[in-house]
């Protein structure tokens, strides 16, 4: 890869448009899925290269390669947006008004302790590993060098509990 403080140093360098053209489009798509409009992922896009124009320094190719970085911006970017904007309508004037389902709670009870049930009945390291992936958000990568276990000890885990998991639910 092109050492990107160089090229964004010389403003003619065909390295900067090249770089740009090849990450727009797959960043322009990436950050179209987290942003309400066209429009704010334009504008989040943009911004994001002017960032790099403005401080090519800020990425370390000894770090990794420049999409993941990329991404990476966008992504929190794209979640700025969304914290700044308003909510369509306000609390005070949303009335919700929903009739009890007696019998859809039960069926929902039922079905989470049946859950609670089979995750008590898991290993410990079977448990925690699902418990650190959908309860506290981390990814296979994190928990692996969190526990330090091999990442596909921590796949077969998750993957041998959900399964588990998925039996004890249709069997209720």
């Amino acid at each position: 890869m092109v050492n990107l403080s160089i090229a964004m140093a010389d403003t003619q360098n065909e390295s900067i448009r090249q770089t740009v053209e090849k990450e727009r489009k797959r960043l322009l798509e990436f950050i179209r899925k987290r942003v309400p409009s066209q429009e704010d992922a334009e504008d989040v896009l943009q911004e994001i290269f002017m960032q790099l124009w403005r401080n090519p320094g800020a990425f370390d190719a000894s770090r990794g390669n420049l999409a993941p970085w990329l991404a990476v911006i966008a992504r929190n970017r794209a979640l700025d947006v969304l914290r700044k904007r308003k909510p369509q309508t306000e609390i005070d004037e949303t009335t919700v008004s929903v009739e009890p389902d007696l019998a859809a709670d039960a069926d929902r009870m039922r079905v989470a302790e049946k859950v609670r049930s089979t995750l008590k009945q898991m290993p410990a390291a079977q448990r925690s590993a699902l418990e650190m992936a959908y309860f506290e958000g981390y990814s296979h990568s994190e928990i692996s060098q969190k526990t330090g276990e091999p990442l596909g000890t921590i796949k077969t885990r998750i993957r041998t509990g959900l399964i588990m998991l998925r039996k004890a639910v249709e069997i209720t």
